[in-house]
């Protein structure tokens, strides 16, 4: 049967979980430092660890079907596939299935830490970009007979002529 070759891709599934995890929090160190450079480089490195994980996953999905009943194979999940399988292989199953849990819990959490870092970092750019270009009230350009000037568009920050 080829419940060794379904555990051996589920170990590969966890290291790779697990560098998807260090990755995350390598991450935040970035985003907290704000260097956008390394950001995109990790952020590709990234896509690699889940085209990797994608065709695992897919290997797995096919080494299952060939495993699993057919009457059970509507329902493809890794919970049904211990519960079909006996003896040693159970438990180290088990034992992997719950790591893997633990480590997706682990990168979900990392994640919504990087997402709201991420976008405290995109108010606090709009808050300065808001301070440092203030909207121009119209009101300040019109004239004294009631005609609207438009205002310059290659406006300076400071009056060059003060």
């Amino acid at each position: 049967m080829s419940i060794s070759l379904i555990i051996q891709l589920l170990e590969k599934l966890l290291l790779l979980q697990k560098s998807l995890s260090k990755l995350a929090v390598h991450k935040t160190d970035i985003i907290k430092a704000g260097d956008v450079q390394a950001l995109s480089s990790l952020m590709k490195e990234e896509q690699n660890h889940l085209q990797a994980i994608k065709q695992i996953e897919s290997s797995l999905i096919s080494q299952v079907k060939k495993v699993i009943q057919p009457s059970v194979s509507s329902q493809l999940t890794l919970t049904n596939l211990v519960d079909m399988v006996n003896g040693p292989e159970k438990q180290v199953m088990k034992g992997l299935q719950s790591e893997l849990e633990e480590q997706m819990l682990i990168l979900k959490n990392q994640n919504e830490l990087n997402q709201e870092l991420l976008h405290q970092s995109l108010q606090f750019i709009n808050l300065s970009l808001d301070l440092l270009l203030p909207e121009i009230d119209s009101y300040n350009y019109e004239s004294s007979d009631g005609v609207d000037t438009k205002p310059q568009s290659n406006r300076s920050l400071f009056d060059s002529k003060a």
